[in-house]
Parts: C-alpha cells; structure tokens; sequence
C-alpha cells in the first residue's frame, strides 16, 4: 500500500474512529485501527466488538491494500507530525513507514485481514433526526442511565419509536428522564435499548462540525444500531431485555405545583451542595406560601439555607432531595423558570422546563431523616 494525504485529514480520522478502540481487550489487534486504501480514498475503521466507527478520508492512492497500526501510536505520530502531508508506505511485513517533511516514522502493524469484520446491517427500521435535536435528547436523557452491572437493561436509554414519534427514555431507579421528539422521518415502529457509551459518541459527533441543522440518519436492524453523519459511521451492538414500564413511575395529578426560577434555583442548589457533599448529598426543599427555601445540614460541617420566591399552588411541603440529581436536570434546562409537581414527602416529584411538553425529569425523594 501507498499513499499521500493529509496529515490534519488523517490525524481527525484516526483520531475518530480511535475512540472505538479496546483499551484492556485481551486481543491485539483490537487496539489497532484498520486502515484500508481504494479509488482515492482511505477508510479508517475501529472496534471492541460492541462498538465500532468507520470513516473515509480523502486521498492519492499509488498502491491499493490495507494494514493495521495501533491507534495510540499513531494519533501520536500524526499530532506531533508538521502539518504537511503524509505518505504512508507498507511492506508484506505490515511494517507502515510515515513520511512527512524532514519525519520519518516506522510502526510495527498487523495483517489487516487478522481485523474483526465490521457487521453489514439491514435496513428495518430507518429514520432522521436533525443532529442538534439528537445531540441535545441524548443530553438530557443519557445522564441518567443506571451503572448497576446486575440490571444491564438499565444501563442504557430506551428509544421507542412509534407512528413518527420517537421516545427516550432512561432510569436508574433513583430517577427517570423522558424525552419525546416528534414529527420524526421514519420507516418502521421499533424499541430498543442503546448503550450509554454509543449514545454519548452519537451525541459528540452529531455536535461537530458547523452545520446544526444538518440530518443524522439511523438505522436499527439485527440487535444493532447505526448511526451516519457527515461520512461517519458508529455502530453498536443493542442491550438484550426488556425495558420496565416508565409510564407507571410517572406521577399524574400532583396537587402542589410550583414554578421557580431556572438560574436562582441553580445557584441555591449549588451552594447548599458545598454542605450537602457531606450529608448523603442531601438537600431539603421547604414549601411555606409563595416562599421555597433551599437547605444543607452537616454534622462534620455546618449549614447552608438560602430562600427565593416562587409561584407555588396547594398545600405546604418539606420534602428532600440528591442535590447532585437535582442539578443534573436543572443544569440542563435552558427556559427561565423550572415547574416542579409534587404529590408529598415520599411521592416522586416530577419537574420539566416551563412550557415544554416534550421534556420530563421524575426525581425520587430522600428520607428527610
């Protein structure tokens, strides 16, 4: 193999599709990009076998075939290389020779055809979602998946896509985020849990570039999803089990409503949280007319308490909460005001930005003692 392209072009790929490298595998091979080369292009390609990303690269092709580099070694190379382009040479050795201005590097590859095939999927289910929609749903949902290795099923965002609408969904017991996004170009119904992992690298790529309304295309078919934009590829293997029913743990006709401001209600959170590290992360919540006091109290530390004015209908309340789950959804709301619905001290409280439908944050309570 052949050929001259470069360096940035190179260095961007590689430093792409190296995110989906093994870093403990037990195989070789597996922290090694593929790089293959054909009709003026090269595609660079990575996995673990749950994950994989693919991408092409523009460039002078003088000798087709394919090899192997590890992909720490040579993101390395390519950064610290001038910015210049890049000829790579390979011989039947699978030893790849970089040549850039005055460098020279020689890296010990891997026969290309030892690489785990990526997966072809069909098309069942396709659909398009604008990349700055997809990257802000799986924000505001994806945060919220659990980490208990025995309940996989909750370790990743339930998407459920029905007669154009596509729900995501994410819980870990303690919490629970729905976002639903409409009117979505589609062919099929479909579930699926996809892996918090796959979905933070669909969210990072759907960000990049300068084109926000572009589309990003995905397909789900064969216990795997697929995610195209911008000539890159991602995809991964979908979590096995059934995902609980999220519509039960949703609270419905809470008589203490309140709506208080996003940014006030930030600020109070995170300076009683310097107490509350110290206390279970622990907040409490006083409900008394149109005032709602935010407070921390630690035996090793001290107490925190600050008040604001909220509109606020129904009865008074005391109720607490994780300070950091609290901030996990107020962070992420960029409206003015917040509404908060409870049903009392021990129910869930359910949270959204004012006047958005499409977004909701149910918060389990902490004990007040």
């Amino acid at each position: 193999m052949k050929i001259i392209c470069s360096r940035k072009d190179l260095y961007e790929g590689a430093g792409t599709v190296a995110r989906a490298v093994s870093s403990r595998s037990a195989l070789p091979i597996l922290s090694h990009i593929l790089i293959s080369a054909s009709d003026g292009r090269i595609e660079l390609a990575a996995t673990d076998l749950e994950l994989g990303m693919r991408c092409s690269v523009d460039a002078k092709v003088d000798e087709e075939g394919a090899v192997t580099a590890p992909a720490k070694l040579l993101t390395d190379v390519l950064a610290a290389l001038p910015d210049f382009d890049v000829t790579i040479e390979t011989d039947d050795k699978n030893t790849l020779t970089l040549t850039c201005g005055a460098s020279e590097f020689t890296i010990l590859g891997l026969a290309a055809d030892e690489y785990p095939v990526l997966p072809k999927m069909g098309d069942d289910v396709k659909f398009k979602i604008a990349r700055k929609v997809l990257s802000e749903a799986v924000d505001r949902t994806v945060f919220a998946t659990g980490r208990d290795e025995s309940r996989p099923v909750l370790s990743g965002v339930y998407f459920k896509l029905e007669n154009g609408t596509l729900k995501l969904v994410s819980t870990d017991t303690h919490r629970l985020c729905l976002e639903t996004i409409p009117n979505v170009e589609y062919t099929g119904n479909t579930d699926a849990i996809v892996p918090a992992k796959a979905l933070r690298e669909m969210a990072r790529l759907a960000s990049l570039g300068s084109d926000e309304e572009g589309v990003a295309e995905i397909t789900i078919a064969d216990g795997r999803i697929m995610f195209e934009v911008d000539g890159i590829t991602l995809t991964s293997r979908l979590i096995d089990g059934v995902f609980p029913n999220f519509m039960r743990v949703i609270p419905s006709n809470n008589p203490i409503k309140v709506i208080a401001p996003t940014d006030l209600l930030r600020r109070c959170a995170k300076r009683c949280a310097l107490v509350a590290a110290n206390a279970l992360n622990r907040i409490v919540i006083d409900l008394a007319g149109e005032t709602l006091t935010v407070s921390a109290e630690s035996s090793s530390v001290g107490k925190a308490k600050e008040d604001m004015q909220v509109i606020h209908s129904g009865d008074d309340l005391r109720i607490a909460f994780n300070v950091e789950y609290l901030l996990d959804m107020v962070t992420r709301t960029e409206t003015e005001s917040i509404e908060l619905e409870f049903g009392g001290e021990v129910k869930p409280a359910l949270m959204k930005p004012q006047g958005e439908e499409d977004y909701i944050y149910v918060l389990m309570p902490m004990q007040l003692n």
